[in-house]
């Protein structure tokens, strides 16, 4: 686990470009990069926000700046997980009560139901609620099919996750898209955060797919 685990981070910043279909250049690889004018580059997701800004997959507010400390609504993380991967229009858009055909989250939102990777309840979705760290496992972990792979993985506030995300969670933290052992399940999800484990999720799948490193080592 341990070669692993250094191997696999190694390789993970050159595996993301793969993964989203970028060829790094010196300025992309550099720590230089300036993707919105209130994320710094010593912001901790500096990186992640540019690439994933590169590949039109989050995009600025209104105002034309991310506003990265801000809680990221659901509705947000369906489109930007539309984007990631690259979804066709759905077949209706008519999925949830709560979002209707001319909402800006319609195509998204109904798209991701369409592969059961976004669920409800009692018919509605609620797009501007506040994601939660919970259900941004849940989302990850549906869209990119990341299995249990055998891995032991503990947290502190294992027992405060929810039954219906608990799988999720580990299987994040299996795939070392998070390395923390306090997860804080319901807490909100900013949109840096939402970018940064979006980008190491994608990073993650490539890694496994391609196989560099086998998983008994």
């Amino acid at each position: 686990m341990n070669i692993f685990f250094r191997k696999g981070v190694a390789s993970i910043l050159a595996a993301v470009w793969i993964a989203v279909g970028v060829v790094p250049t010196s300025a992309q690889a550099s720590s230089d990069i300036v993707a919105f004018p209130d994320v710094p580059t010593t912001h901790y997701a500096s990186q992640a926000i540019a690439l994933l800004k590169e590949q039109g997959m989050i995009e600025a507010q209104s105002d034309g700046d991310f506003h990265p400390d801000d809680a990221v609504s659901r509705g947000d993380a369906a489109v930007w997980l539309s984007k990631a991967l690259k979804l066709k229009q759905p077949k209706s858009l008519n999925a949830f009560t709560d979002v209707t055909e001319t909402s800006p989250y319609a195509e998204a939102v109904n798209a991701l139901k369409e592969l059961n990777i976004v669920q409800g309840n009692e018919g509605m979705y609620q797009p501007d609620a506040f994601l939660t760290r919970e259900q941004m496992a849940s989302l990850l972990v549906r869209a990119f099919k990341l299995d249990d792979n055998g891995i032991q993985a503990w947290l502190k506030d294992e027992t405060l996750i929810g039954k219906a995300h608990h799988d999720d969670v580990m299987k994040l933290k299996q795939h070392f898209i998070t390395e923390q052992v306090v997860y804080m399940p319901q807490d909100q999800v900013t949109r840096a955060q939402l970018a940064l484990f979006l980008y190491r999720t994608i990073a993650q799948k490539e890694e496994l797919t391609q196989g560099s490193v086998p998983l008994e080592d």
